[in-house]
């Protein structure tokens, strides 16, 4: 199995026209290990990137082009592509947060921030992110959250409060127990063999001698009470 790589790496807009800060924001995310999708300076801009390009969450000044252009985008943003976004702004007066509010923010980064504040405001965002339903997982591994889909996921074994997701494109240690994970996965695609190992159905391609055998020759192992359920899923086949 490969180990982590870097091509499911959150993909992020940045919309601001102020230079200085679109550079600095850029910087920062991709030192934090994030891909920058696309920038842009004006909402028309921002709309092409949107239409070309893959984005997995957008952080957008509320006043680029001027006053509440930015909530504008977000509106935008929420209805046709239904991404999360985080406002940036240099007002926090209560009229512009309740009109940005009514747009289902995932966060919001008050000028001036810094590194541990755009940080935080990412993980806040991504932690909000229903992942149900077959849907893309965002995983945190370590300090970066990463793009996984649930098809490409192998299988993942527990280790104390940790869980080690193997993919197609590498492996995630993330912060979770095996409860959480099964609860973000899609339902009746995967099979515990194991207390401590879940398996993507759609991998499996054998069983002998109390051992699952998943593509690319990984071998499992299957427990006393989860020889039940691999049986269950091989009469269903």
């Amino acid at each position: 199995m490969p180990e982590q790589t870097t091509t499911n790496q959150l993909r992020i807009l940045i919309v601001e026209d102020e230079f200085v800060t679109l550079d600095m924001l850029s910087t920062s995310l991709v030192d934090m290990g994030y891909t920058i999708a696309g920038d842009a300076m004006d909402v028309d801009e921002a709309r092409k990137v949107l239409a070309a390009t893959s984005v997995d969450l957008a952080i957008l000044d509320i006043n680029v082009n001027g006053e509440g252009k930015g909530i504008e985008l977000g509106h935008y943003i929420r209805d046709k592509y239904g991404i999360p976004f985080i406002y940036l702004t240099a007002y926090s007066d209560p009229a512009t947060i309740q009109a940005a509010t009514e747009t289902s923010p995932y966060g919001y980064l008050i000028k001036p921030f810094s590194p541990a504040d755009i940080h935080a405001a990412i993980k806040v965002a991504m932690s909000r992110v229903d992942s149900n339903g077959g849907r893309d997982l965002y995983l945190r591994d370590q300090s970066t959250f990463v793009r996984v889909k649930a098809q490409d996921i192998y299988y993942a074994v527990a280790s104390r409060n940790y869980m080690e997701v193997h993919t197609r494109l590498g492996k995630h240690v993330i912060r979770s127990t095996m409860k959480e994970l099964m609860d973000r996965l899609p339902s009746g695609q995967f099979l515990r063999p194991h207390r401590s190992y879940v398996v993507n159905a759609r991998h499996v391609r054998g069983y002998k001698n109390g051992t699952l055998r998943l593509e690319g020759d990984v071998e499992l192992p299957v427990s006393e009470s989860g020889h039940r359920t691999v049986q269950d899923f091989f009469a269903q086949r």
